[in-house]
Parts: C-alpha cells; sequence; structure tokens
C-alpha cells in the first residue's frame, strides 16, 4: 500500500455542514423555494447533479458551469471562516508522510476554493497534488478523477486507497478496483451501506488502529 487519495469535503475537512446548507441559499436567492427534501439533495449527487437537478426541476436557464460557479462563490466564506480539519487527521498525515506514503486529494470542489483551504489550515503540505473535477470535465460518479490522481502518484492500482465520505462517490472508487476507506459523516445517511461497501470504516482519525496504515501511524 504505497498511495492514497484522500476526498476533501467530510474526509479530510469537516466542512459538508456549510454544503448541506448552500442549495437552498442558492434558491432562495434566485426567489425559488425548496421543494420537499431539497436539502440534503447537493450532498448526496455532488455539485454538478444539484446543477442539473435545479435546472430540470426549478426552470434554472443558467448552464451547469455557471450554476457550480454560483455555488463556489456561496461557499467562500464558509471555507475562509469555519471549515476545520477532520479529528485527528494531522497526526494521521503526519505519520504517513514520514513513511513515504504518496498522497493527493481528488475533490468536487473548485480548485479556488480548495487549495487556500488546505494551506489556511496547515494540510497542504502532506499532498503532492489537488485534482478537481470541474477541471476535468467529470464528476465522482466516474472514475476518471481516481484514475487520474493515481496516474500522477504513479502508485498501482492494488497498492492505491481512497478516502471518501459520500456514497455515491465511494461506489465509484470500489468498483473501479480500488481500496476503500469510508469516513464517516453526519451529512451521509447511508452508513451501514458505507460500511458494507468499504474495505475499512472509520468514525475519525482518531481511530489509528482502524486506519489502513494504522500500525505505521501508532508507531510513529
Amino acid at each position: 500500500m504505497t498511495g492514497i487519495i484522500f476526498d476533501m469535503d467530510g474526509t479530510l475537512l469537516d466542512s459538508m455542514g456549510g454544503w448541506a446548507g448552500v442549495g437552498e441559499r442558492y434558491l432562495q436567492k434566485h426567489g425559488l423555494t425548496p421543494k420537499g427534501l431539497f436539502a440534503d439533495s447537493l450532498v448526496h449527487v455532488g455539485q454538478r447533479g444539484f446543477a442539473e437537478h435545479v435546472r430540470e426541476q426549478y426552470g434554472v436557464t443558467d448552464t451547469v458551469d455557471a450554476v457550480v460557479d454560483e455555488v463556489h462563490l456561496l461557499m467562500g466564506e464558509f471555507y475562509q471562516t469555519v471549515t476545520a480539519p477532520r479529528e485527528g487527521l494531522k497526526d494521521y498525515l503526519e505519520a504517513l508522510k514520514a513513511q513515504g506514503v504518496r498522497m493527493c486529494v481528488a475533490t468536487a470542489t473548485a480548485r479556488s476554493l480548495a487549495v487556500p483551504t488546505l494551506e489556511r489550515l496547515g494540510l497542504l503540505s502532506f499532498f503532492e497534488a489537488v485534482f478537481v473535477c470541474g477541471e476535468l470535465h467529470t464528476d465522482k460518479t466516474k472514475p476518471l478523477i481516481y484514475d487520474t490522481a493515481r496516474a500522477s502518484l504513479g502508485t498501482a492500482l492494488e497498492d492505491t486507497w481512497v478516502f471518501e465520505d459520500a456514497l455515491y462517490a465511494a461506489k465509484t472508487a470500489k468498483a473501479a478496483g480500488y481500496r476503500l476507506c469510508a469516513v464517516a459523516d453526519v451529512h451521509e445517511v447511508h452508513q451501514e451501506a458505507m460500511s458494507a461497501l468499504a474495505d475499512v470504516y472509520i468514525t475519525s482519525y482518531a481511530e489509528t488502529a482502524r486506519l489502513p496504515f494504522g500500525e505505521m501511524a501508532q508507531s510513529g
């Protein structure tokens, strides 16, 4: 096991609370009323899925890219002032880096939000690169971002782990042949499915003994 591809929101960062409400804020800004159980839709379908949803269900005429860009603007202040790392994360990353494990980030969040946030929190230096779905014209229903990240790391598929908190993305990574560490997050309601799918399931990075490379991190 020589490489790890980390999701960012909900996996590295305790940030899904911001994303859970941003869809409603977007609709309210456009004078639209959320329907039914809309509040969690962006969390479960991702940003481009959300954009397609509001175009189809609410008659929004902006392009998918324009909707995603506006959502990113709404999230800017949250990332700058509220977002924090997940519990125990820095200690785990330090142990992995000391042992030469290669790491990168694969996120659906725009680079203009992701990189400054990781830098502000003292996390950016742990990662060789940050890959962004929008820049690859993809989302996490497809394995392209994971395969691109792994190619950059230069690690074999069977030696590369993906860390994810969202079921739809975890399914993609697992189906593509990656080892999966599922990181529990309160905003993903399908925790039993996540646990059943994953090679390893954790609720926090403080669970050192359960983590991939756990013995190494513990001894480190």
